[in-house]
């Protein structure tokens, strides 16, 4: 392409029917560089964004080889690829000033980029927030090797709040002074998802806490059927067999007595059954004598030696909580009692800061807490699984470790003290 051909492909089409007319000057769009030149008799180019850099002559530029325009090209590409990323970029000095700001992140704030340039950043941060991002800039100014990163909050200009997750880093200006690069990216759809997965949870916590407590409710209901009216019969019913027993012939004796004994077999079992549904001592006496009741019965009936140990009675517990942890503590003792092969088994009940804390130890053949933790296949059993999920909706967990070296399972129930909130509702359920 001849140098005519040059020149005239660079020019817009108004400009080169002005160049035509020798008009002596005309205006042209350059397509190497989005800036305007006047040609005239010295045939000089000025760019249109800085008027400090000298002028080129049009004969040079035309001229000039393609590689002497890279590093120009290269800047301008630059600076249009920061104007135009997403989110909002802060070049900063180290006293926190802005010394330039992409205008797109300044519209994402309400403000003209020219509003935000030699202001301090920490006009845009949430006042609860502005301590910490002051600290990142100082510790970015100290350590230039370091990336920072922190959500925050940033104000807009009409005062609606922004969430952001803020990286901060040093760069380098294009004249080699040390800078600070704040990019913010918008993360307000992720805080509020957050927030509703927080609430769901909330909610799952009280729709779980209503069904214990209509469970309990159900459980008393049979327990109280079975103790007076099953119950009751049946102890009747032996006391008659009893007086008809008196006076029968002496042939007969023996079996009235083997129907007198299954009649207590038949009582003992009825009030086993109220007591599994729902322990009296709980609702009448309190937490930990339930708990001691529960562990006795269980170790008397399958062999073992129970010991307990009571930190804090924790009758300020409110009663779902109390309902919940004993059913808890009963699926945990009953696991030891079929499968731990044990001989011992200790039941410590303690609060710790705002956290009620179970501990159920056994010295049985013991169980591997890696597998629990990765719930592998061997653990086909809803018991423990069944225990990790209620806690889980409590805000608790069940934590499983090894009881010593000599073998043995420690199973630690956390569970939040939350009485405050739940004893009104507790109470009015229960009623």
């Amino acid at each position: 392409m001849n140098r005519k051909a040059k020149l005239r492909a660079v020019f817009t089409d108004q400009s080169c029917g002005a160049l035509r007319e020798a008009s002596g000057s005309c205006r042209f769009d350059c397509t190497l560089d989005p800036c305007t030149v006047e040609v005239g008799g010295s045939a000089q180019a000025k760019r249109r964004e800085d008027s400090g850099i000298a002028a080129r002559s049009l004969r040079n530029l035309s001229a000039a080889p393609r590689g002497e325009l890279a590093p120009r090209q290269s800047k301008l590409d630059g600076r249009r690829l920061y104007d135009a990323m997403p989110g909002i970029h802060f070049v900063l000095d180290f006293a926190g000033t802005v010394l330039s700001v992409n205008p797109s992140g300044a519209a994402k704030l309400g403000f003209a980029a020219a509003d935000l340039v030699n202001a301090d950043v920490l006009k845009v941060i949430h006042p609860e927030d502005r301590k910490a991002v002051a600290r990142q800039l100082q510790c970015t100014a100290e350590q230039p090797d370091r990336v920072f990163q922190r959500d925050c909050r940033q104000i807009r200009k009409d005062g609606t709040i922004l969430w952001v997750q803020q990286t901060l880093r040093q760069i380098a200006n294009n004249r080699g002074a040390p800078v600070i690069l704040l990019t913010s990216e918008d993360i307000s759809a992720r805080v509020a998802a957050k927030r509703r997965l927080a609430r769901y949870r909330r909610q799952l916590q009280v729709l779980t806490s209503a069904l214990s407590l209509a469970e309990e409710r159900e459980r008393r209901r049979i327990a109280s059927d079975l103790h007076d009216c099953v119950g009751q019969r049946l102890a009747l019913t032996k006391i008659k067999l009893g007086a008809l027993q008196a006076s029968a012939a002496t042939a007969d004796v023996a079996a009235f007595t083997e129907i007198r004994e299954q009649l207590d077999r038949a009582i003992h079992a009825t009030r086993t059954l109220s007591f599994d549904l729902s322990s009296p001592v709980l609702h009448e006496v309190g937490f930990a004598p339930a708990l001691a009741e529960l562990g006795e019965r269980l170790a008397k009936a399958s062999g073992l030696r129970f010991e307990l140990s009571v930190e804090d009675a924790c009758e300020t517990l409110a009663l779902d909580m109390q309902v919940m942890l004993y059913r808890i503590a009963e699926e945990l003792l009953l696991n030891v009692v079929k499968h731990a092969c044990a001989k011992n088994m200790l039941l410590a009940l303690s609060k710790a800061e705002n956290q009620i804390r179970i501990t159920i130890e056994d010295d049985g053949m013991g169980l591997d807490p890696a597998a629990f933790a990765a719930r592998r296949p061997k653990f086909k059993g809803l018991g423990l699984l069944s225990v990790r999920e209620r806690l889980a909706n409590l805000g608790g967990r069940l934590e499983i470790r090894r009881a010593g070296v000599a073998g043995g399972t420690r199973a630690i129930v956390h569970a939040p003290w939350d009485a405050c909130a739940l004893r009104a509702n507790s109470t009015r359920a229960m009623a």
